[in-house]
């Protein structure tokens, strides 16, 4: 059994920021051989403005590997290369998944980083896969009080979901049935 000191992000803020020092610690356990990895802070609850909220999320108690470096990557490369390969950069280049949408088998396509580009047009375009088409697909935006509903438009099992944010927004929420999934930061 292990401690593993290293990086998370939690906030729409850490999109493309990359710290230097790390700023959580979580656990490797060893059974039959094989490791799981259990972050029972995360799994426990959340803050939310300076109070906590318990809300137990089994999700954080065997961490799928294949989603691990979503959400949780180690300072010790012994660690990283337990479960593949990444390096800071790129893990701070990635949206924020929620716990909710990681714990599902939607997957985001595009963008394949954390950063939207707007188009010619203005609109921001994200891709799913693995919706199904009768969900609501909205964004919402800081400068804005109340979520959107996203353009959309289906293909076999992937949505395209569109929208021309307001003009000096920094972030996108994209929620689907109205929670909050992933967050995204707008490349101007």
């Amino acid at each position: 059994n292990a401690v593993i000191d290293g990086y998370v992000k939690s906030s729409y803020n850490d999109i493309g920021k990359p710290i230097q020092k790390p700023n959580h610690s979580w656990n490797a356990v060893k059974i039959d051989n094989n490791w799981i990895y259990i972050d029972a802070t995360w799994g426990a609850g959340h803050q939310s403005n300076g109070k906590w909220f318990r809300k137990f999320k089994p999700y954080f108690f065997n961490i799928p590997k294949d989603l691990y470096f979503k959400t949780h990557l180690p300072e010790d490369s012994y660690w990283i290369l337990k479960v593949g390969s990444m390096n800071k950069t790129t893990f701070y280049n990635q949206p924020i998944y929620s716990e909710r949408f990681l714990n599902t088998a939607y997957k985001l396509t595009k963008p394949t980083s954390g950063f939207l580009k707007k188009e010619k047009n203005g609109e921001i375009t994200v891709v799913l896969k693995n919706i199904d088409p009768s969900q609501k697909i909205h964004f919402a935006f800081l400068s804005e009080k109340f979520a959107k509903p996203a353009t959309v438009s289906t293909s076999k099992d992937t949505i395209k979901a569109s929208i021309i944010p307001p003009k000096k927004t920094t972030h996108a929420f994209l929620m689907i049935d109205l929670e909050v999934m992933i967050y995204l930061k707008i490349l101007k």
